[in-house]
């Protein structure tokens, strides 16, 4: 059950919210909002970033739909989790 989406749309468009600061928690948020390309960017900067949980994408059945994209791919392989 989807709901309202409004919400979490917004926290999207905030560019200097708080939550922006955490990417895996984004990339998350964008999963759900049915936006892979903003969620890999956001896998990405993590990486990057090093961020918290970052080690958990593999698992984490938040992320099963991007399992198959193949930036996806190179995060975990860039991680040493593929």
């Amino acid at each position: 059950m989807q709901g309202d989406l409004a919400p979490a749309r917004a926290l999207t468009e905030e560019p200097t919210g708080k939550y922006l600061k955490a990417r895996v928690g984004m990339a998350a948020l964008f999963v759900a909002l049915n936006d892979k390309e903003r969620a890999l960017s956001a896998l990405e900067k993590g990486c990057n970033e090093r961020s918290a949980g970052i080690v958990y994408v593999k698992v984490d059945e938040h992320f099963a739909p991007l399992r198959d994209e193949p930036r996806f791919k190179k995060i975990l392989a860039r991680m040493h989790l593929s």
